[in-house]
């Protein structure tokens, strides 16, 4: 009896060997609401949504309706690197070069001041503008 538990232990531990708890609580998806200037003037979103994975992937997808047409999305790729612990660095992979400035990035990558980081919330800062994220 006690051989067939320990055989049924092993795969429980090979599983929770390979979880993703040890990854940092940015991974999953996360919808943009808001977005606040240096200003301080507001605006809300709910159609951006940015998502990471594994601690080096990540990717953009909006959200579009049109008239009398279905709903479109258009996702973008790219990875990402924490040069510390404050810092989220996004660098699209080359082949969405060409679509920084859909992303309203100047360039091909953004180096994000982590604000806030917690199981249900991300604020992210760049240049004095700071991103509100829900965890979707």
């Amino acid at each position: 009896m006690k051989q067939l538990l320990f055989l049924m232990f092993i795969p429980f531990v090979f599983f929770t060997a390979c979880s993703d708890g040890d990854m940092p609580a940015i991974n999953g998806m996360w919808q943009l609401k808001t977005i606040e200037d240096s200003a301080r003037a507001v605006q809300s979103v709910d159609t951006v949504f940015y998502a990471f994975q594994r601690q080096s992937i990540f990717s953009y997808t909006v959200l579009y309706e049109h008239e009398n047409q279905p709903a479109t999305a258009t996702q973008i790729y790219g990875y990402i690197d924490f040069p510390d612990s404050d810092h989220l660095h996004i660098r699209l992979d080359e082949n969405y070069y060409n679509q920084a400035s859909f992303v309203l990035w100047k360039d091909t990558g953004v180096v994000y001041n982590i604000i806030r980081l917690d199981a249900k919330h991300l604020t992210l800062s760049h240049n004095g503008t700071s991103y509100y994220f829900n965890k979707y």
